[in-house]
């Protein structure tokens, strides 16, 4: 449990550069928080609002699990950060 643990910092937070499964983590991140930059500014828009609202609302879903899972994500391996390793 504790490697898995470990692979998950490294996932998210670890200085392990050339990783290609982190660099798939950051682009997946990244985008998701510029899918959902866009949705909100179109969801402006009250007309794109009223043809779009399930879309709008899919995409709201998706990136609050994605975030709510990174987040759990990174306080599950709190305890491998350099910092907090005795």
């Amino acid at each position: 449990m504790k490697a898995l643990r470990v692979r998950v910092f490294e996932l998210l937070d670890g200085d392990r550069h050339g990783d290609r499964p982190r660099t798939i983590m950051d682009i997946v991140l990244v985008s998701l928080i510029l899918i959902s930059t866009a949705a909100i500014i179109l969801e402006s828009d009250k007309r794109l609002a009223a043809d779009y609202l399930d879309l709008f609302d899919l995409i709201e879903i998706v990136v609050v699990i994605a975030f709510t899972v990174e987040y759990a994500g990174r306080i599950w391996a709190a305890p491998e950060h350099p910092r907090f390793v005795l």
